[in-house]
């Protein structure tokens, strides 16, 4: 069983694409939502449990204690200042998004929104879910992430280096179809440049432990790409060669795949973080 924890805002929906080739969406159990997804695995009988073969979505290391086969997780990590950007003008360009009126009607600046009790996404969020910690995140969590990342995961990426990311994760799952056109891509990369100084201090102060974490992180993919073998920059490009022809001639219909792909899985679970 492949369990996608899926960080919001580090490239998970473009994943999804590709996990939609490889899973039947009735054998998958998708979930929106870090704390409810363990009330739907409640309702769920021993028998229906053994039929899941993949479980994607916003959920904490832990939930393949719940399952009684042999279940690897993945999943990427984004530098940390890049991720809060990315979601809080993915926020307010959302209306659907829960935090969309609190935020916009309340006329909240970022430094505002950081700030704010709204949501625990924006403080050190990358470390609570990938340590499972359940509690204020600490140094001890910190520890406890960096640990699993390199020992508990099959493998992960960094969306930052999504297609060598994705090299590394298809050659750990025996994957030959790893194509995709990007999905939920938000623009941030003018607006990190304007950030004042007092403002980006604020977004490190924050996330002090997922930076560090993501530092680690680096280094440990850094490590895999070494252990690839010697063709790896060679098979890069030519991937990136022909996910190029497939974005030309497949763009529209991804998108489609990934709304078809959540919306039939066997489970949708939806609930704030």
């Amino acid at each position: 069983m492949l369990i996608f924890l899926h960080i919001p805002k580090a490239a998970g929906n473009t994943f999804i694409q590709i996990l939609a080739k490889h899973y039947n969406d009735s054998q998958t159990l998708r979930a929106l939502g870090v704390d409810h997804i363990w009330q739907v695995v409640a309702s769920l009988s021993p028998s229906e449990k053994r039929t899941i073969r993949c479980i994607c979505g916003h959920l904490r290391y832990g939930i393949h204690k719940a399952f009684s086969q042999r279940s690897d997780y993945v999943t990427f990590l984004r530098e940390p200042v890049s991720r809060i950007l990315s979601f809080y003008y993915y926020i307010i360009k959302t209306p659907a998004h829960y935090l969309h009126k609190s935020v916009v009607n309340g006329g909240l600046s970022l430094d505002d929104f950081v700030q704010s009790n709204l949501t625990d996404e924006t403080t050190n969020l990358q470390t609570v879910l990938i340590s499972g910690c359940d509690g204020k995140v600490s140094g001890d969590s910190l520890e406890i992430a960096k640990r699993r990342l390199k020992e508990d995961f099959l493998a992960f990426g960094l969306s930052e280096h999504f297609d060598a990311s994705l090299l590394l994760l298809s050659k750990a799952l025996g994957w030959s179809w790893r194509y995709y056109t990007r999905q939920n891509v938000s623009a941030n990369y003018d607006k990190a440049k304007a950030l004042n100084d007092d403002t980006l201090a604020l977004i490190k102060e924050h996330n002090r432990y997922d930076l560090e974490l993501y530092d680690f992180a680096k280094e440990v993919f850094l490590s895999s790409i070494e252990k690839y073998g010697n063709n790896f920059y060679s098979d890069l490009r030519v991937f990136k060669k022909n996910n190029r022809k497939h974005q030309r001639l497949y763009g529209n219909s991804a998108a489609r795949l990934v709304t078809s792909f959540c919306g039939k899985a066997k489970r949708w679970v939806v609930g704030k973080h």
